[in-house]
């Protein structure tokens, strides 16, 4: 069992509650943080939509029960988020900030039985203000703070995540690792899965698959133009080139049949899991947005990821414990 969920709502001062993504883009500054929102902690905040919260109940209910359940079976295992944001979150729709996927994950009961936890950013400003939130939070226990690496890493650079996990782990205390990725778009290459697939003994992921925003805004367009960027980072999500370069999926390109194309995509995209022995792929759909793709090789991962999505934030913020 895993204790109840604080996602630490307060009312966010200043947020004038966005009718759209214009009007928020429009308040952001150059790393994305909204200019007009006083977060409590003064520190830069980023807008989500209503959905947000229960992307975090989901992924620290997961990073909870496994961090508790493997506590006496598996030696060595590690938590890490990439693309980890800055720790706190405003819902544009209720005025309301709450804490993100990596400090919510860091409160559980689960952490302190990580050997090690790693949050990377790409961005070296959220990088700063998640650091500076975890060493401020009197909540997060110290010992899980001593165990906690945050970083700046590119995942369009496979090397600059993986020089860090290699310097804090050595080849003889690696083991399972609880990997979370989680893009605002559909940028990330396959080759940072690859890369950490080959890093540890076994991986399991936790991937946002913005089917329903970045795909759908985007996909015709690039098999319109091989040299826009579009079709650039979509061709490096896939392994190959059999997607762009099947006759059907061109066909349905010109015909803008983006659910066609989404789906085929995504086939093709969990394939490349398939192929390297994972079994258990399970997939939550988040509004009509985004997928959460959960990928693991054991059937204790698909348990406890099964568990996790028993409740949505506000259950287990006001309801019961989640059992596992």
């Amino acid at each position: 069992m895993v204790s109840m969920l604080d996602l630490h709502r307060k009312k966010a001062e200043n947020c004038v509650r966005c009718r759209n993504s214009e009007e928020r883009k429009a308040h952001q500054d150059a790393d994305g943080y909204c200019q007009l929102v006083d977060p409590s902690d003064h520190v830069g905040v980023r807008c989500v939509g209503e959905w947000g919260a229960d992307k975090v109940a989901f992924i620290s209910t997961y990073m909870d029960i496994t961090g508790v359940a493997l506590q006496y079976k598996v030696r060595n295992y590690y938590y890490i988020e990439i693309c980890s944001g800055p720790g706190l979150c405003v819902d544009y729709k209720s005025g309301e900030e709450f804490i993100g996927t990596a400090l919510a994950s860091m409160l559980t009961e689960g952490a302190i039985y990580y050997t090690k936890l790693f949050f990377f950013d790409l961005n070296p400003v959220t990088v700063k203000s998640l650091r500076q939130r975890i060493d401020a939070s009197p909540d997060i226990p110290d010992d899980v703070k001593k165990k906690t690496i945050v970083s700046v890493g590119d995942y369009t650079d496979t090397a600059s995540i993986i020089k860090v996990l290699d310097y804090h782990i050595p080849i003889h205390k690696r083991g399972l690792n609880v990997v979370v990725v989680d893009p605002t778009d559909m940028s990330v290459p396959f080759e940072i899965y690859a890369a950490m697939i080959d890093f540890g003994r076994e991986a399991d992921f936790i991937i946002n698959f913005a089917d329903g925003t970045d795909l759908r805004r985007n996909i015709r367009i690039a098999f319109e133009n091989p040299d826009s960027p579009g079709y650039r980072k979509y061709r490096r999500v896939l392994e190959s080139l059999d997607f762009f370069n099947d006759p059907k999926n061109i066909e349905h390109a010109q015909n803008n049949d983006y659910r066609y194309l989404a789906d085929n995509f995504e086939k093709m995209f969990i394939q490349s899991f398939r192929s390297r022995g994972y079994q258990h792929i399970l997939e939550k759909r988040i509004m009509s947005y985004y997928k959460l793709l959960f990928f693991s090789k054991d059937k204790l991962g698909e348990k406890f990821w099964r568990a996790a999505l028993k409740r949505s934030a506000a259950e287990r913020e006001y309801g019961q414990p989640v059992l596992f």
